[in-house]
């Protein structure tokens, strides 16, 4: 009787996790989107150094208008918002907007990085302090794939 139990329970254990487990076509589409948002990186990191090596404008030059109207170095645009390198590490402007990197999980930990889905559809994203993370409903716990430990799940 406690063999049968026991074969009963390891037979459980065994089918949950095969129907945990993410298909081979999530996998593919997850590997995709990794392999985009690694490319969106590199071209900002591009970007932002181009930035960097351009030589300073002469001073006074920009925000002057024909006649020399405007105080030196303000856009006509408005005034300018605070530089990122005023910012504590933990915020980040992206499009105009500052943004937490540690709470928002649209920009986890750095800017532009989205928190992944659940790959069963089951918990909410979130970010806790830079880190991507899953709300399980009660019972269940995030889980983390064996040998794709970006791809995160409730089981």
């Amino acid at each position: 009787m406690k063999t049968a139990f026991a074969c009963l329970g390891a037979l459980f254990a065994l089918l949950s996790v095969v129907l945990a487990a993410p298909s081979q076509a999530a996998l593919d589409a997850r590997a995709e989107k990794v392999n985009e948002i690694r490319a969106l990186r590199r071209q900002l990191n591009l970007a932002t150094r181009k930035e960097r090596r351009q030589p300073p404008a002469a001073p006074g030059a920009q925000g002057r208008g024909p006649a020399g109207q405007g105080p030196p170095g303000q856009d006509k645009a408005g005034p300018p918002g605070p530089p990122p390198s005023k910012l504590p590490p933990h915020l980040a402007v992206v499009n105009g907007h500052v943004k937490n990197l540690r709470t928002d999980p649209d920009h986890c930990g750095a800017p532009f990085f989205t928190s992944p889905e659940s790959y069963n559809g089951v918990g909410k994203r979130f970010c806790d302090f830079g880190k991507c993370k899953l709300k399980c409903p009660p019972g269940l716990a995030q889980a983390i794939h064996q040998y794709f430990p970006d791809i995160m799940f409730c089981a």
